[in-house]
């Protein structure tokens, strides 16, 4: 544990209320951390419809991650019916403010329409009908995006969640053509655009069982023909958990197996975990009015810390992406617990950066 030598409140209070015109006047992420790794951020049109939060993205980004129109059921919500049009807005601003966009995601067991898997009936269509969409499907989108983007999350979140006699998750996709839809995914966008980095993203990669569940996912697609480019470590995480120790191992045991690292999906909920859909109790509104002193110190040691461990390994790093923009945009603000307010990125609701923020920008500037 490192001690942490930047917070002066008094100063603070000043620096961040001053931070309330157009003009973004803090350090750069994207720069402070050039010679190491990408900064992104994962981004909607509601980032993109606000000038500041928009402005907030330029500054501190190199690249983007499109949160959720690239995905199936937002792209081809019926068989040919194309809908690229909020996606395109989103990659052609993306562009032209000369960022590059990574594509998420292609395959997912959430967000995609029926009609790729069952009949009008609801009975699961035969395997090879499946396949046939995943194929037809994937061709479809990474040719429309062939031009502005260059890597793909092919599929996302296949592996199952703790003890399990399966390494996969029994999604409808597993159901109906089993391990070949992942595989099918995987060769479908080598061929549609070779050039293409192709990744395979889940949440949970930062510990066992999942980490070696995905190596040995790894090792079977490649196997069997399929070009896996890198891995997509989420990392929504908590304040106390989990180690740093053991996110460093996954980093390690990844980059072992000739991946690259893409910490996809960072965040750090400053409550702890809950178990999905459980009510919002008297413990879970603390921080409605904003962090206390402590918990603001205790988020900005964590994020200090795995940035340290993120510069160690910055050979293996090909990105890191904060899910999303600010604290007012975090999906943790209705997950596990709706309506449960969390603070967990770098900028709070002002687009005002933390001291959180703070503490990353000192340690952009240490040796790795």
């Amino acid at each position: 544990m490192y001690l942490l030598t930047f917070i002066f409140p008094v100063l603070w209070t000043a620096f961040a209320t001053s931070l309330t015109a157009a003009e973004r006047s803090e350090m750069s992420l994207a720069q402070a951390f050039e010679r190491f790794f990408p900064i992104g951020m994962g981004i909607g049109p509601q980032d993109l419809n606000r000038p500041k939060v928009w402005q907030l993205v330029q500054h501190h980004c190199r690249q983007v991650t499109i949160e959720n129109h690239l995905k199936p059921s937002l792209v081809q919500p019926a068989p040919g019916l194309w809908t690229f049009e909020r996606g395109d807005e989103l990659v052609k601003a993306a562009r032209q403010a000369g960022l590059r966009v990574h594509g998420h995601t292609l395959l997912w067991h959430r967000q995609s329409p029926e009609w790729m898997v069952k009949d009008s009936d609801g009975r699961y269509l035969p395997a090879e009908v499946v396949l046939g969409h995943i194929r037809d499907h994937i061709q479809g989108v990474m040719g429309h995006y062939a031009r502005d983007i260059h890597s793909w999350d092919v599929v996302n979140e296949v592996l199952a969640d703790g003890p399990s006699p399966s390494d996969y998750r029994q999604s409808d996709w597993y159901q109906a053509a089993g391990f070949d839809y992942i595989l099918t995914a995987f060769l479908a966008a080598a061929e549609a655009q070779p050039q293409a980095l192709l990744f395979y993203n889940d949440y949970g990669l930062e510990t066992e069982p999942k980490r070696s569940r995905a190596l040995r996912l790894i090792e079977r697609l490649r196997a069997a023909g399929a070009r896996v480019d890198g891995i997509g470590i989420q990392a929504h995480l908590q304040i106390g958990s989990p180690p740093i120790e053991e996110i460093g191992e996954s980093i390690r045991a990844f980059a072992a197996a000739g991946l690259k690292v893409h910490i996809s999906e960072l965040d750090v909920s400053v409550h702890p975990w809950r178990r999905v859909g459980s009510e919002l109790l008297d413990e879970d509104r603390r921080y409605e009015e904003g962090l206390t002193h402590e918990t603001e110190q205790r988020l900005a040691q964590r994020y200090a810390d795995l940035f340290r461990l993120f510069m160690e390994h910055h050979q293996h790093i090909w990105a890191v992406t904060f899910w999303n923009t600010h604290d007012g945009r975090s999906w943790l603000n209705n997950f596990p617990v709706r309506s449960r307010v969390d603070h967990p990125l770098l900028f709070d609701r002002q687009l005002r950066p933390k001291q959180a923020f703070s503490a990353v920008i000192e340690v952009s500037a240490e040796s790795p």
